[in-house]
This record gives C-alpha cells, structure tokens and sequence, in this order.
C-alpha cells in the first residue's frame, strides 16, 4: 500500500511541476519567430550603404545576404580568418543584439553559450597574430 501511495505522490508532484514549467515554443513559432528578427536584421540596412561604405566600396547588406548556392556557404574553418558575411565588427550595436536573437531562437540556450564562448576565443586567438 505504501508504494502505492509513494508512486501516486510521485506522479501528482511531478504532474504539477509540468503543468507549472511553460511548454515549449512550437516548431511554427521558432520559425515565426526566427524570421521575423531576421526582417529586423534586414531592416537595420535597407537605406544601403553609408557615405563611408560607399567609399570604400563596402556594403553591409550585400555582405550579409549570400545566395543560398554560394560556395561560402560550407567553408567552415575553426581559427581566425577572413570569411564571407558581415562580421560582428562591422555591425551596429543593434544588429548585433539581433544576431543573438537570432541564434538563440535557432539554439539551445548551451548551444547559444558554446557559439559565444568560441567567439571570445577567437578575440584570443586573433589577438596574439
């Protein structure tokens, strides 16, 4: 009778610890959510390039939209080097922020940390060139 008891506790306590956790997004509402900020991203860069992109013959949104056939697509070196894209760098502190939203729309809150904490090694690693 008393491990009856035990499992019927058991099952309540952990019924409503689920019913208290929210449930996860669905995979319509990542999406949703994942091209929206990207629009925002985009939207960040619609007047085109600045005076100073100008001049030096750079464009930001040109850099950030690559063709999806674009060989650069799968070239994928884990040291510092240059790469196709838009660099963090060359980024405003906003499209910055929404590149992390981005990313922590697409991954896991460890999987957000990992791609951060390569970032921080890669300052590292370009800093002792």
């Amino acid at each position: 009778m008393r491990a009856r008891w035990f499992v019927v506790v058991c099952g309540a306590a952990l019924a409503s610890a689920a019913a208290a956790q929210p449930a996860p997004p669905s995979s319509a509402a990542l999406v949703e959510s994942m091209v929206g900020t990207a629009r925002a991203l985009l939207a960040t860069m619609e007047d085109g390039p600045g005076p100073i992109e100008r001049m030096a013959g750079y464009d930001r949104r040109g850099s950030l939209l690559l063709p999806f056939d674009d060989p650069n697509r799968e070239q994928w070196v884990y040291w510092p080097a240059q790469r196709a894209g838009l660099p963090l760098a060359l980024m405003t502190a906003e499209q910055r922020m929404l590149v992390h939203d981005l990313l922590l729309a697409a991954l896991s809150s460890k999987g957000h940390s990992k791609v951060v904490q390569i970032m921080q090694l890669e300052n590292i690693l370009q800093a002792e060139d």
